[in-house]
């Protein structure tokens, strides 16, 4: 399966809520506040994509913007393993 998690840093929720509205997110949304998970994956920069294995392992990292077919081949890549 695939699962696919939009983490939002130091954004208001109300914002990040309006936000998803807007744009018809239907993916879950975390506000990192506090900066934990920040920190846990040594984001520096935003945006940033992870693309994480099914054995929790970080198996890609993506700074800047992802183009349509580069998150393409990167999950298929994943969800071949």
């Amino acid at each position: 399966g695939l699962r696919m998690i939009g983490i939002n840093v130091n954004e208001p929720v109300t914002d990040v809520v309006a936000w998803a509205q807007h744009f018809q997110i239907t993916y879950d949304l975390v506000v990192d506040n506090d900066g934990r998970l920040s920190y846990q994956y040594m984001v520096r920069n935003l945006p940033i994509t992870l693309f994480i294995g099914r054995d929790g392992l970080i198996r890609q990292i993506v700074y800047g913007e992802v183009s349509d077919s580069r998150l393409a081949a990167e999950l298929a890549a994943l969800l071949n393993n």
